[in-house]
Order: C-alpha cells, then structure tokens, then sequence
C-alpha cells in the first residue's frame, strides 16, 4: 500500500514538472496574423489600419514573405522574421526592413531538399503593405554595395498583442 502510495506521488510530481515546463504561453500574447496583402498590396485578410495602430502602440512586429518557381509553383520558400525598423508613410502604409542576413540558397528539389549558405553575399529588405519591395544585397569579399532591386511581392504581418487590449485608432507618433 505504502508503495502505490509513494508511486503516486512522484507520478503527480513528475506530472507537476512536465507542465510546469510548458513553454506554450498562456498567457494571450501569441503572435496573430494582422494583415496581409498581395503583390499590388492589395488586402487579402485582416486591416491595415489594425496594423498600423500596432506598429503605433509598439506591439512587436513580424513579417512573412516567400516566392515560388514561376515553371513549377510546388517549389517554394517562406520566410518569416522580426521587423527591426518599421515606417509609417503619410498614415497609410507601413514598411519594414529586415536585419541583413547572409544569403542563402535551397535546393527545392523534392528528393533532396536541403539548403546552404551562400559565401558570397549578405542581404536586406525593404517590403511595404503596398507590395513594393527592395532587396539590396553586399559583396562579403569586399564592402562593395550591389545594386539594390525592385519587386511586388505579398506579405503577411504579424503583431503581437498583449491580452486584453485591443487596436484601437491611435494617434500619429509625434501627436
């Protein structure tokens, strides 16, 4: 009897442990999908205006973008990453940019997927809500900027919210 008992408690203990460990948040800060657009920035889920009013309030920001083969639309990459410096531009449209990165290259073949860093370049970005994007890419072998490259691509925005408040209209950030 004394060991079913002693058995049960460090079964409720080891229990107690496992979801103390628990690393999802309970507590409704989970990054949600805010807005997102297509490459002429036109609306495909969510408010702009929502996305505006956090990027005012100061709620982290993350953006998502990807592409795909334009001969074989299975092949496809998506990227996801904080946005480190955002804009608000005349209180219509965000952009961000995202921390240089050092390129990379995959390798979308279905029976080998893999991906390698490339040793040549680091890169960054610049994508607004209106869809217009700017990648400038840096030689590693030497500070020779590249020239920069206009696109339209489609994002998705992400805010982190803390519970309970919402995104009401908030005033422009000087006011």
């Amino acid at each position: 009897m004394t060991m079913n008992i002693s058995s049960l408690v460090i079964a409720f203990l080891f229990s107690m442990l496992i979801f103390s460990c628990d690393q999802r948040s309970n507590s409704g800060e989970n990054w949600e999908v805010v807005y997102r657009h297509n490459s002429n920035g036109e609306t495909i889920e969510g408010d702009k205006q929502e996305l505006i009013n956090a990027v005012r309030r100061g709620y982290p920001i993350r953006i998502g973008f990807g592409g795909r083969r334009t001969r074989d639309t299975i092949k496809s990459v998506e990227h996801v990453t904080d946005a480190h410096f955002l804009t608000i531009a005349n209180g219509t449209e965000v952009f961000v940019q995202i921390t240089p990165i050092y390129g990379q290259t995959p390798n979308l073949e279905m029976d080998s997927l893999r991906i390698k860093m490339k040793h040549e370049n680091k890169w960054t970005m610049l994508i607004g809500t209106n869809g217009e994007r700017n990648v400038l890419s840096q030689s590693l072998n030497s500070e020779i900027q590249k020239a920069s490259t206009q696109s339209k691509r489609g994002a998705t925005w992400y805010a982190k919210v803390p519970e309970g408040l919402s995104l009401v209209d908030s005033k422009p950030l000087w006011d």
